[in-house]
């Protein structure tokens, strides 16, 4: 059996959904809540992702592997590269 770890070496540049977006959908209107509510879409899209098994935002995923197999099956699509 081979086992394999995933590490995020790049996160993704943008999230699913704009902290504008959120604020305008929460009916927020001031800037003090700005780095909580960034870290909650953060957060909803990370659980998202695990859940899913998917990545939603293009990413950069290392895969390490404890023996080379005679299969990869590659986790995390879609896979651009």
């Amino acid at each position: 059996m081979n086992r394999y770890a995933l590490t995020v070496s790049v996160a993704p540049a943008i999230e699913p959904v704009s902290l504008a977006e959120m604020k305008l959908h929460l009916r927020v209107d001031h800037d003090e809540e700005d780095s909580l509510i960034a870290a909650l879409i953060t957060a909803a899209r990370e659980q998202a992702e695990a859940f899913t098994n998917r990545a939603l935002i293009e990413q950069t995923v290392v895969m390490k592997m404890d023996c080379f197999p005679d299969v990869i099956q590659l986790p995390k699509p879609p896979m651009i590269s």
